[in-house]
């Protein structure tokens, strides 16, 4: 399912992602206004921001926008943040964007009828002539915001911060007050049912971005 939520990618080639005690070398730096260590930060959690966030806006606009106010409110907040134990800070990043997407009125896709889904269309596709991989990864998209408008708005979010934003089930739970045994059976459950739909409809194609899931 990671390997899915790559298509929400901002860039081609998204950097590996620092250790906290690099983020926090960076945040420290850029509370004291080093624009450096600011964009540092905005260049390696971007996509991170974005996988999360792209779900449960309308459409791509929405979602950049969201991104764009997350961090512009990130890093006004910067000065009254402090590390705490067992919460990383992009947890406390991907709180903000979360409450910016709420704030803005940011909805989740409408569900398209059968007859139109991007599942069917990505179906038939398969059997015309190759596309490019581009071409590829925007009909995986529409298919995977597909079946995440299927599930639950807490739902929809849980499996969002999981398997797009990378967090871990501990700090998932710390955000929704919710056991982090819960967590993982939420996860488990909608990842089986969707996995059986995108892999229906997406067969053996490549992902650009495609990396090992963990």
């Amino acid at each position: 399912m990671f390997t899915f939520f790559t298509v929400f990618n901002l860039d081609a080639s998204p950097p590996n992602a620092p250790g906290e005690d690099v983020l926090q070398h960076w945040v420290e730096r850029a509370t004291k206004g080093d624009r450096e260590a600011a964009s540092e930060i905005y260049r390696v959690s971007c996509n991170r921001v974005h996988r999360a966030i792209r779900p449960l806006c309308r459409n791509d606009a929405d979602a950049l926008d969201v991104v764009q106010d997350t961090f512009e409110k990130a890093l006004q907040a910067l000065p009254g943040y402090r590390p705490r134990a067992g919460k990383s800070f992009y947890s406390w990043l991907l709180t903000i964007a979360l409450n910016t997407a709420r704030r803005q009125g940011a909805r989740s896709a409408r569900l398209l009828t059968m007859d139109e889904s991007p599942l069917s269309r990505l179906r038939e596709s398969r059997q015309g002539q190759a596309e490019s991989p581009e071409e590829t990864n925007l009909e995986i998209k529409d298919a995977l915001l597909h079946v995440l408008g299927k599930l639950s708005e807490q739902d929809r979010k849980i499996v969002c911060l999981r398997y797009g934003a990378e967090m871990t089930a501990e700090e998932i739970a710390q955000l929704f007050r919710m056991s982090a045994a819960n967590v993982r059976k939420i996860c488990e459950r909608r990842r089986k049912t969707m996995l059986a739909e995108l892999r229906a409809a997406t067969g053996d194609r490549p992902i650009r971005n495609e990396r090992e899931e963990t």
